[in-house]
């Protein structure tokens, strides 16, 4: 596993920004102005206490809780220029750490995913709903799932999730993707429609 949380906000005793590893990079993220203030002092602290090949960040401290975009969340270091391989109980995901948002995975349901794998997902066809860049589906998939449908409303949750399962030598036309509001996908279900597969 080259990707965890080694900063969890309250739970570590500092709260308002959560600080993420993935293979030697680091991504601090922001939720709260008032430790952003401190921010020079935080990154330097992480400076000197781990070698790292590049620091970046992401803001979400607005009224909303939403994400700030910057033209750029490089902070320091060796600057990526596309994404990196990380791996998660030895699944492979692609990491992007200055394309919006988010990174193309949550950290915090690694057991979950792990979990999915290892005990439900044999001969199961399985459904992951909100699929984001299909993680769930990737690990249901690994554990023998006979099929996997992702649904998910925006247009970029199909190449990501394709990307992810080919990097684990999954091919992606077997698998369902489907970009659509999950619930009109349920809709569709209920009135008797059926799988349309990847589009």
């Amino acid at each position: 596993t080259t990707a965890f949380r080694i900063f969890n906000g309250e739970g570590d005793g500092g709260g308002g920004f959560t600080i993420d590893y993935f293979d030697n990079y680091y991504l601090i993220t922001w939720y709260s102005l008032g430790i952003y203030k401190y921010k020079n002092d935080i990154l330097e602290a992480l400076k000197q206490s781990v070698d790292f090949k590049a620091i970046y960040q992401k803001k979400r401290f607005d009224t909303k809780g939403q994400y700030l975009d910057d033209s750029n969340d490089f902070v320091c270091g060796e600057e990526m220029k596309s994404s990196i391989i990380v791996k998660e109980n030895g699944v492979n995901f692609a990491i992007y750490l200055d394309d919006g948002a988010m990174v193309g995975i949550f950290l915090d349901q690694k057991d979950v995913r792990d979990t999915i794998k290892n005990k439900y997902s044999k001969n199961k066809t399985v459904l992951n709903a909100f699929s984001y860049t299909g993680a769930f589906s990737v690990y249901a998939a690994l554990g023998g799932a006979t099929l996997t449908t992702s649904v998910d409303l925006a247009k970029r949750s199909l190449p990501k999730t394709k990307e992810q399962f080919e990097i684990n030598n999954i091919d992606s036309s077997t698998q369902n993707i489907i970009v659509e509001d999950v619930f009109n996908y349920f809709a569709q279900r209920d009135a008797g429609g059926t799988d349309p597969g990847n589009r």
